[in-house]
């Protein structure tokens, strides 16, 4: 009987474990995304910010 209750709380912890890295995974892949996009968007404002003080002189 304490066997089964050993075996059921191990492979629900590897469960758990597997589905919280899931999880993880996704949330940092989202995060370097994002990241990636917001430098070229910043790339991206300081090219027209040059051009627009160039056009001002």
């Amino acid at each position: 009987m304490f066997a089964y209750f050993i075996a059921g709380a191990v492979s629900g912890i590897c469960l758990a474990s597997f589905f919280l890295g899931k999880e993880l995974y996704r949330i940092s892949k989202k995060n370097d995304v994002q990241k990636k996009e917001i430098e070229r968007l910043m790339v991206l404002y300081h090219k027209i910010k040059a051009s627009w003080s160039y056009e001002e002189r």
